[in-house]
């Protein structure tokens, strides 16, 4: 099918390769009228000759030399877009750029990047670790496809919910709240309360402006290992997701908070911009490995 470029340019240079309109007609399976038609037009279209026609057929005149060079640039460059767009298409090749927190990056990207590589080995997968607020900057300028990031509902992204996780409270062991059986927002005003530098920075600092409560925060961890060293020997107090909490090997106990402590873990993708095939197989694989841990 040659739909894109302008039929008469591969006419015009089918007539200078063959020489003759009646032999272009024929390896064109068009008829010489519709050829001789076609390179009028052309001539009109332009404002010259562009063959002189003889006895034995037509030669291309000064000017029509030099229209057939650009003519055969047209053509060539035709032809490779075509070229590109069906190994896009066929996903020979191409890059995806995913940013996540953390915990995803350990806990989910390892097996998402494994099954998608075995099913387009071409394609090249960057991955960008950072907090929220950065995975948000990297998709919002393009820098990242797409990101996974604990919801702030903006309207500058796409944001696809994916589960919702509830925090415990991690305590030195022993500890016994207020009521016995959760900590309450106000409560912790008056508890040591360690904050992390990053991860789940915003998730606490939000809690905290809805509860309308001031947390007192005298340590200041960029991860989890110090902070539950320090939990663990009574120093202070942290909040993890249940599921992580659950998995610690720290000598500490959870309770859960009241009101609940939550986060909206989803995915975000560029809100204007259409998703490249890549990307677009990238999140196929994403919703397999989501069912398949049944989320």
């Amino acid at each position: 099918g040659n739909t894109m470029v302008n039929y008469a340019y591969q006419i015009f240079n089918e007539v200078a390769k063959q020489g003759s309109f009646a032999r272009a007609a024929e390896t064109l399976l068009l008829t010489p009228s519709a050829i001789s038609h076609s390179i009028a037009g052309l001539e009109e279209e332009l404002g010259f000759p562009l063959f002189t026609r003889n006895k034995k057929g037509v030669t291309l005149t000064g000017e029509g030399m030099l229209m057939l060079e650009r003519v055969r640039e047209i053509l060539r460059n035709e032809r490779l877009l075509k070229e590109e767009a069906a190994e896009i298409a066929g996903l020979a090749r191409g890059s995806v750029t995913i940013a996540g927190f953390s915990s995803i990056c350990s806990s989910w990207l390892p097996e998402i990047i494994l099954s998608f590589r075995e099913n387009y080995p071409d394609i090249e997968i960057n991955v960008l670790q950072g907090d929220y607020e950065d995975i948000y900057n990297w998709v919002m300028t393009g820098q990242a496809d797409l990101g996974f990031v604990s919801l702030r509902g903006t309207r500058e992204v796409r944001e696809l919910p994916i589960f919702t996780d509830t925090f415990q409270c991690v305590t030195p062991r022993g500890f016994t709240p207020a009521n016995g059986a959760f900590v309450t927002a106000k409560e912790l005003e008056s508890l040591p309360v360690i904050s992390p530098t990053r991860g789940y920075r915003f998730d606490l600092d939000n809690y905290a402006q809805k509860n309308r409560i001031r947390l007192h925060a005298h340590f200041s961890f960029t991860d989890d290992d110090p902070i539950l060293s320090f939990v663990e020997k009574g120093l202070g107090i942290y909040f993890m997701p249940t599921l992580t909490a659950a998995r610690l090997t720290y000598d500490v106990d959870s309770f859960p908070l009241e009101p609940p402590f939550q986060r909206t873990i989803g995915m975000i993708l560029p809100k204007n911009t259409l998703p490249s095939p890549a990307v677009r197989a990238l999140r196929e694989e994403i919703d397999v490995f989501l069912k398949s841990k049944g989320l």
